[in-house]
């Protein structure tokens, strides 16, 4: 029989693969973005006065259930729509709340001693689902199988869950460039695209020919010009492919795919709200020609010729379009990846000669600050206003009815020169989605940590005039009332010495001493009365407290912290005239972020300073009470000294009785010899 050895852990898997479940999309030219974010919906406050009614672990327990539930139902759905042989290909698989592992005990297992949370145990989840052409034989909400003769035609969508402990993300990319059997599409010419993909292939082919002529008339140098701006303006086709490529496909995806984002006011999920929703286009340009090409180019000879490696030439009918890339496609990136060549401003140019697209991305795209950087040395450029709005005075007043605001929508656009290196590009857009996603959750309880911010500056200010007026009354008490310790001094009344006074010194000094001592303990008990207020104000500055806001700083500064870190790793370049990225989170969110640490010292320096003083009242009422006990003590000992002398005196008195009757019956008992003699000689004189 053979012998059995030691047993994994129960959690031996979820040690093994924690962090080890998302790996980057593979994402190639062009590819559309949506990532959106969702965290649980803040505990709602007890509907009585009743404490067992307000929120406790188990009711948190079930909504915390309740919210994964929602989240797995829109995964599952997705899924099931578009799933290829749903649940055997492509990384399908149930997504379900499952209790949280704890070492040594079997899951479920408790029996109410441990209750035990829910989660998706694979932190990461990565699927890929078939979006059926719009063309197709059958309705579009039939999911295709893999003998579908219009599969190629369907589009690649990547669609990754990553859960977190206080939120979900999901993103979902549509990749343009990747047919279902492998094949790479380089051409729109290729007569077999389907539809939809040849919509949005005349769509960017129009924005590559609009960049492409800002830099042939020179526009691109002086784009704020009023004739250039009233033709960027006017420019209705560049309008709608912007349009179609950042909303109108992801319109079409949701009624497809059966759901829809809520609108702001209305109940989406009703345990989750959204809390950021970005989209995003990338896409390859050409760019300038640089010496820097020319020395790829060559590179990726040697490397051909000497490895005898077959490269894609694509056939073109007709002539060659200027802004399309003459031999750069996916399979052109071996060797150097193509990168803008900063050395003489190709970065700049190429994202300048981008503004009229820019210009239809976000309306009124000259009153907001854009963030504009190269990226993996200038491997990619992006561009984005990261949500800013321009103030518009005249709207400041307006009034939105409720469930008709739409979902506010971030948008960016990432620029590759060439075809991108698909896993390159993929980890380079998964990492500004994180970024994004870090810095708004960073932000989830702004507005109770601004609040905060100047509540605690009230509170540090009433803590400071407590202390300054009692400390002031203090004085004022010693200066009025504390002469009787002058006067103790003068007549040596301590407390041991009292006896030593005439009795109306004796009587002054404890009248006055009593009357001190109690005036300093009204004080006292005024002065802590106000700190217990504070201390109350203290906890109503914002929802669930003090604890909850120090949670809440806390979590938000971890944030913050990876934020920066994680920054520093996109190898940001320099744009003149853009604030880049690492500016933006610097500079632009500096001051949000200062503010943030500055509340949490503030909070805590509040507390200390609260309990400081809070020590020092009851150390003073400690203090008055000891005095008042050692009045009280001598009082005592003044009447047990009199008790005494009484005691004395009684067992005198009571010696002296007993003294009396000793000496009486002893002067008796002496003088009965006399007595009988008398009585004797009595009665012989009677009978005689």
């Amino acid at each position: 029989m053979r012998q059995q050895t030691f047993r994994p852990t129960e959690h031996f898997d979820r040690l093994s693969l924690e962090g080890r479940k998302l790996p980057p999309p593979s994402l190639g030219s062009p590819t559309f973005v949506w990532h959106i974010g969702i965290w649980r919906k803040s505990d709602l406050p007890p509907p009585s006065g009743n404490l067992a009614d307000g929120p406790n672990v188990d009711g948190f327990i079930n909504r915390n259930r309740a919210f994964l539930a929602e989240i797995s139902e829109f995964i599952s759905g997705l899924q099931a729509r578009g799933q290829i042989g749903y649940k055997k290909h492509d990384g399908a698989g149930p997504i379900s709340p499952t209790p949280i592992i704890l070492e040594g005990m079997e899951s479920g297992g408790a029996g109410g001693e441990v209750r035990q949370f829910e989660t998706f145990l694979e932190q990461s989840h990565t699927f890929t689902i078939w979006w059926r052409d719009a063309d197709g034989p059958v309705g579009a909400h039939t999911p295709l199988a893999v003998t579908d003769p219009d599969i190629d035609k369907a589009l690649r969508v990547v669609v990754q869950t990553q859960v977190y402990a206080d939120y979900v993300s999901v993103s979902i990319y549509i990749d343009g460039a990747k047919r279902h059997s492998g094949k790479q599409i380089h051409t729109i010419d290729e007569g077999t695209l389907g539809s939809r993909r040849e919509k949005f292939a005349k769509q960017l082919d129009l924005i590559r020919r609009t960049a492409h002529e800002e830099v042939l008339s020179g526009r691109v140098d002086d784009p704020s010009s009023s004739q250039a701006t009233a033709e960027i303006r006017n420019n209705e086709d560049l309008r709608a492919a912007i349009s179609y490529l950042f909303d109108g496909i992801w319109d079409e995806f949701q009624d497809d795919f059966e759901f829809e984002l809520a609108k702001v006011g209305k109940e989406d999920f009703k345990h989750g709200v959204v809390f950021i929703n970005h989209r995003g286009l990338l896409m390859s340009m050409r760019g300038l020609d640089t010496p820097a090409d020319d020395k790829r180019d060559e590179t990726i000879k040697q490397l051909v010729d000497m490895n005898n490696i077959v490269r894609f030439r694509p056939d073109h009918d007709g002539e060659q379009p200027p802004w399309v890339p003459s031999s750069r496609g996916s399979s052109a990136t071996i060797g150097p990846v193509d990168k803008f060549d900063g050395d003489v401003n190709e970065p700049e140019v190429v994202l300048k000669s981008m503004w009229p697209a820019l210009c239809h991305m976000e309306s009124q795209a000259d009153a907001v600050d854009w963030v504009g950087c190269g990226i993996l040395e200038n491997r990619a450029i992006f561009a984005s206003t990261l949500g800013a709005k321009p103030i518009d005075l005249s709207a400041l007043d307006a009034k939105v009815a409720g469930g008709t605001k739409s979902a506010a929508v971030t948008k960016f656009i990432v620029l590759s020169k060439g075809e991108p290196h698909r896993k390159q590009i993929g980890r380079f857009v998964e990492r500004i989605l994180s970024l994004e996603t870090m810095r708004i959750f960073a932000l989830k309880n702004l507005g109770s940590i601004q609040n905060a911010y100047f509540f605690i500056e009230s509170i540090t200010k009433q803590l400071d005039d407590v202390q300054k007026r009692w400390s002031r009354d203090r004085d004022d008490l010693e200066r009025a009332d504390g002469a009787w310790k002058d006067f103790a001094a003068s007549s040596r009344g301590s407390n041991t010495e009292i006896k030593t006074m005439s009795e109306g010194n004796a009587d002054y000094l404890r009248t006055k001493r009593e009357e001190y001592f109690n005036k300093l303990s009204d004080l006292n008990a005024r002065v802590e009365t106000q700190l217990i207020h504070i201390g109350a104000d203290l906890e109503r500055m914002g929802p669930g407290g003090s604890g909850h806001l120090a949670h809440n700083i806390a979590r938000a500064e971890f944030l913050i912290d990876r934020l920066y870190r994680m920054v520093e790793t996109l190898e940001i370049g320099n744009l003149n005239g853009w604030i880049n990225y690492r500016q933006f989170s610097q500079r632009s969110l500096g001051p949000t972020f200062d503010m943030i640490t500055a509340t949490g010292l503030r909070l805590s320096a509040a507390h200390e300073r609260l309990k400081a003083l809070t020590d020092i009242v009851q150390v003073s009422a400690l203090i008055v009470q000891s005095a008042a006990t050692r009045q009280n003590t001598s009082k005592l000992e003044e009447i047990g000294a009199v008790f005494i002398k009484m005691h004395r005196l009684s067992i005198w008195i009571a010696k002296s009785v007993w003294i009396s009757w000793i000496v009486i019956i002893f002067i008796t008992l002496l003088s009965v010899p006399r007595l009988l003699d008398f009585v004797w000689r009595v009665i012989q004189w009677i009978v005689g």
